[in-house]
């Protein structure tokens, strides 16, 4: 299976490729800044649609492919790879209000051909036509019940993948193109659509990206392209904000539910994963503010991924609403990415949330007794330090009660210093990173001090222990035993813990 980054992709297609719209100077600096963007994201792949414009020929009469020669070339320049379907639309056509569908159809295939001549020989996947089946828009407005629509759609993408044959042996084929499996799809399936191509694509506008998986007709749609033998691709799916037609999403809502869908998607096995859009004229869509950053949406798909660079799905570690998912790649330590669609809850040392967050593997989702044995505190970083820290910190205060629990049944009186509340930190800082070891550090001395206990047999003879009626039962050896057992493993991790803030102290700030 190919690694997750290897598939990842974005789609480029907008208004900017108008020349009747924009000029090629408006054009040029548009993309240039959406690419420079692009380029910050460790993904392999660029769907640049296309579609026919009345006023996209030079003066002689010849095609003027200016725009889309540029779009290819600075991709292609920056070692993505392309992906070019072309929309049936009537975008760049002038006269909306009279147009000639079988004109038009045959301009198109005259098009299509010219575009695969132009571009034989650099390696472009090409893909039918987009969203052919749902009619309408995607068909140029024509009703995708009207006798012999169907068909024209098969003919016209026929004789598209027959001109990547015939003039471009180094092209790929990506059939389908559907948007869903809606009116048009399995008729168009059942006439023969679906008998040729390298790969086969479908959008999945999810409102909730998990139903993928199991979802009646997603489960009977992705089953019917896997048996024409093809390759799976998704070559757009995305969340809107503030709202779309698959549903309202804040920003935040957003970034969750594009990584999540990411995931399943690879997890699913898909060749081609490509996030609907980071063309900047498409606000609701895009990963990119406008001033050189990222939004909320566009930050952790960076984070995350430059994380997961070249790493493989290897397993799912859990299953009904949490998603514990295996990443590995050769010679690194396996990464584990978590989250849930439930209330937030702890498996192991995972705090599941309904953001997937990342970290080193350590076996402890499959076995989640001794939750003492699940401290893992060897993968903080910048972003995640709160939020790891707190849930650690939680495991470590849920296994002091463990061991209180422990001395109570036995009749010993304890006592431990309790702990400041650490939600005031809500920004990372030098003054936070001295504070959170100021904690940790109450905890280290705590645990000091109970172990030059533990390490002193005399406080078994001349403590409670003496006065305890049932002392007879258990043997001392063991008990102490015991307790020095669940002390070492605190402050092992403990001292990892505050190896790691000494270390952001000196990289992040110094």
């Amino acid at each position: 299976m190919a690694s997750l980054t290897s598939k990842l992709g974005v789609n480029s297609w907008g208004m900017y490729f108008n020349p009747s719209k924009f000029s090629f100077q408006d054009f040029k600096q548009r993309w240039d800044y959406d690419l420079s963007m692009i380029n910050k994201l460790p993904i392999n792949w660029i769907r640049i649609g296309y579609t026919f414009y009345d006023d996209g020929f030079n003066s002689d009469g010849t095609y003027n492919f200016d725009r889309l020669d540029y779009a290819i070339q600075t991709s292609q320049r920056y070692g993505f790879k392309v992906i070019l379907p072309i929309w049936f639309v009537d975008d760049g056509i002038n006269d909306k209000t009279n147009i000639d569908y079988k004109n038009y159809y045959i301009k198109w295939l005259d098009m299509i051909k010219n575009i695969v001549i132009r571009y034989a020989g650099k390696g472009i996947y090409y893909e039918a036509i987009d969203e052919a089946t749902s009619g309408g828009h995607f068909w140029l407005n024509q009703s995708i019940s009207s006798d012999g629509i169907i068909d024209d759609i098969l003919i016209m993408n026929r004789r598209f993948f027959e001109y990547t044959q015939a003039f471009d042996n180094s092209s790929k084929f990506i059939n389908g193109d559907f948007a869903a499996p809606n009116q048009g799809t399995y008729p168009a399936i059942a006439k023969g659509m679906l008998s040729y191509g390298d790969y086969v694509s479908f959008h999945p506008y999810m409102s909730i990206p998990e139903s993928m998986i199991n979802g009646t007709e997603q489960v009977k749609f992705r089953n019917t392209l896997i048996n024409t033998g093809m390759k799976l691709s998704a070559t757009e799916f995305g969340f809107g904000t503030p709202s779309a037609f698959n549903g309202k999403n804040t920003r935040e809502e957003q970034s969750s539910k594009l990584l999540r869908e990411m995931l399943i998607l690879d997890m699913l096995g898909f060749e081609h994963i490509i996030q609907f859009t980071m063309d900047g004229s498409d606000v609701s869509w895009v990963l990119q503010s406008n001033d050189g950053t990222f939004n909320p949406s566009g930050e952790l798909i960076q984070s995350t991924m430059f994380e997961l660079n070249d790493y493989t799905f290897s397993e799912r570690l859990s299953s009904g609403d949490d998603y514990i998912l295996r990443y590995s790649k050769s010679g690194e330590v396996d990464k584990i990415v978590y989250w849930t669609t439930g209330t937030e809850h702890y498996i192991g040392s995972y705090y599941l949330t309904q953001t997937p967050k990342i970290t080193d593997y350590d076996g402890v989702s499959k076995n989640n007794e001794n939750t003492y044995d699940a401290i893992k505190l060897n993968r903080l970083n910048s972003l995640e330090i709160l939020n790891n820290f707190q849930g650690n910190l939680k495991i470590i205060l849920d296994a002091f009660k463990e061991v209180n629990s422990f001395l109570e049944a036995y009749g010993f009186e304890y006592s431990s210093e309790s702990f400041d509340d650490l939600e005031q930190y809500n920004q990372l800082d030098r003054n936070f990173l001295f504070s959170l070891q100021t904690e940790i550090e109450k905890i280290d001395q705590t645990i000091n001090q109970y172990i030059s206990l533990f390490e002193n047999t005399s406080w078994l003879s001349n403590g409670h222990y003496n006065n305890y009626p049932g002392h007879s039962l258990f043997d001392t050896g063991e008990f102490q035993y015991t307790l020095n057992q669940y002390w070492n493993k605190f402050e092992s991790n403990i001292n990892v813990l505050l190896d790691i803030i000494n270390t952001l102290q000196r990289r992040t700030y110094e």
